[in-house]
């Protein structure tokens, strides 16, 4: 009998053990969690400043988040768009003498190409006429 109460005493150690074991590991995530949430709190704790309204501040203050008024800021690009003066103005007669220009060059492009190959043609009918000589002078010597 003695033997039976001594494995339950030592289950009930064991199963007793196991509950502390899980509550120590709770206990040191939560305090692992309390250390890094005092550690990391000055960090992101916004600072208050002691003002008084309509007075001059003695250091510069940010806002916190940016907010864009879209619809002011559409309106003061178009004022400002209105304001500038028109840097540049498009006269058709520098168009019309650079289109020109292109057409000249094309054309002389053009005009190379067709002497060119009237030159190579001509050459082309005396290397011909040379070979047909000489298969001539070959054929009935």
């Amino acid at each position: 009998m003695q033997k039976k109460s001594k494995r339950k005493e030592k289950s009930k150690f064991q199963f007793r053990s196991i509950k502390n074991a899980q509550f120590f590991h709770l206990f040191y995530y939560f305090l692992i969690a309390l250390v890094f949430f005092l550690v990391l709190f000055p960090s992101v704790q916004p600072e208050t400043l002691n003002i008084e309204k309509y007075s001059v501040s003695n250091q510069t203050i940010y806002a916190p988040s940016t907010k864009i008024d879209e619809v002011a800021t559409n309106k003061k690009k178009s004022e400002a768009e209105d304001n500038v003066e028109t840097q540049y103005t498009f006269e058709k007669e520098d168009q019309q003498q650079r289109t020109d220009y292109v057409d000249s060059i094309f054309n002389t492009i053009i005009e190379v190409n067709k002497s060119t190959t009237k030159e190579s043609n001509q050459e082309d009918k005396q290397i011909n006429e040379k070979l047909e000589k000489l298969k001539k002078r070959t054929n009935t010597g």
